[in-house]
């Protein structure tokens, strides 16, 4: 079957509704190694934001707002990956992006207080720790309104209000057979991959981006209606 994709058209009437809050993927290329410190090892960004690479300290971890006066805005993945002597963990609000299995298998995690601004929760980042495990509601919901798990079993799913992203693997292998994303603007590596029940999908009316393999494997879909905000398509975000 072919997938058809459907570009709609935005409509827009001058006192219909209030302006949308601006947001964009912002560039960012990493530059020297330095540590804070004897417990935290973090790589500069030419921004003059740092990503957190290393983290020694145990128990209930904080991490800072800033690290030698820079701004905190991402944890690198695998940064906590298996470690079972980390039972909590307070994030900043400046914190943006949450990498890949950042805190996968960390047995002991039971307590996690988001900052405002996340927005990107990649694959697996809390997989395998009680606090994932407790989130038992239909749409979980963190940070700056990021979906990191769904429980829910219809096959018509319509995102909530209030969601703004899509964290990557949230629906991976869900037998839904439609999907509405309503004003979500990003979603997530394999966000949806492998839902092979799914023969439709409604972008909504705000979405930036789709992450890599996000659709991969939806072996029936149909059809993808995409809105014109629509600017980056990541590597097989479409793939069979």
């Amino acid at each position: 079957k072919l997938l058809t994709v459907i570009f709609a058209a935005l409509l827009l009437f001058s006192g219909c509704e209030a302006p949308r809050e601006a947001f964009a993927i912002k560039s960012r290329a990493l530059m020297s190694d330095q540590r804070f410190g004897s417990d935290i090892g973090y790589r500069k960004y030419d921004d003059g934001s740092v990503v957190v690479v290393d983290y020694n300290g145990t128990g209930d971890v904080v991490i800072p707002e800033k690290l030698d006066g820079m701004p905190v805005v991402e944890l690198a993945a695998s940064v906590f990956e298996g470690r079972e002597d980390i039972t909590s963990v307070k994030l900043p609000d400046s914190l943006e992006i949450i990498g890949e299995c950042a805190f996968s298998g960390c047995s002991a995690l039971v307590g996690v207080d988001f900052g405002k601004s996340v927005w990107s929760i990649g694959l697996d980042a809390f997989y395998g720790t009680p606090w994932f495990d407790a989130q038992t509601g239909e749409f979980v919901t963190v940070g700056d309104g990021v979906l990191i798990k769904y429980n829910g079993s219809s096959p018509h799913v319509k995102i909530p209000d209030g969601v703004r992203h899509i964290a990557g693997g949230a629906f991976t292998s869900r037998q839904m057979k439609n999907v509405e994303l309503g004003s979500v603007l990003t979603v997530g590596k394999e966000a949806f991959a492998v839902c092979n029940k799914m023969i439709r999908i409604d972008l909504g009316d705000s979405l930036v981006m789709i992450g890599e393999d996000a659709f991969k494997n939806c072996v029936l879909m149909e059809e993808a209606i995409v809105p014109n905000t629509l600017v980056q398509i990541r590597q097989n975000a479409f793939s069979s």
